[in-house]
């Protein structure tokens, strides 16, 4: 269901198939991608600190790249995207949540870790369902 990957010390990827991309600052949810409508969700930490910002920067700026290409890897989001892609400032990001697009992707306010306790929660219902209906019968 889910692949975690720490990107460095508290920045943590979290891919959900065919859902979304987290990023985890410390112990905080602070972005998601949604692969399917192309659009990037910001938690209520997403400026806590200089590393939190540089990590949303960055995660900003391979969401764009999966975007363009269609490609979703690890690498697209584990790598340190162009240093012209990650010029934009903490105001850009700000202003982009009163409705402007950012490098061509719509950002929104979001309730990030609500989203990512839903889907645990899915996940978990999910697989306690299975394991309530396993026989040992082939």
């Amino acid at each position: 269901m889910e692949n975690v990957y720490n990107i460095t010390k508290n920045q943590t990827l979290i891919f959900v198939k065919g859902d979304s991309v987290f990023l985890q600052s410390y112990d905080s949810i602070v972005a998601r991608y949604d692969i399917g409508d192309k659009y990037i969700s910001l938690g209520c930490d997403w400026d806590y600190s200089n590393t939190t910002l540089k990590y949303v920067k960055r995660f900003i700026a391979s969401a764009l790249g999966v975007a363009q290409t269609g490609y979703l890897s690890v690498n697209m989001f584990a790598m340190t995207p162009s240093p012209s892609l990650t010029k934009f400032t903490k105001k850009d990001i700000k202003d982009s949540l009163d409705g402007l697009v950012l490098l061509g992707i719509p950002i929104h306010r979001g309730d990030t870790q609500r989203h990512y306790n839903k889907i645990l929660e899915i996940a978990h219902y999910e697989g306690q369902f299975l394991k309530d209906n396993l026989t040992d019968e082939l």
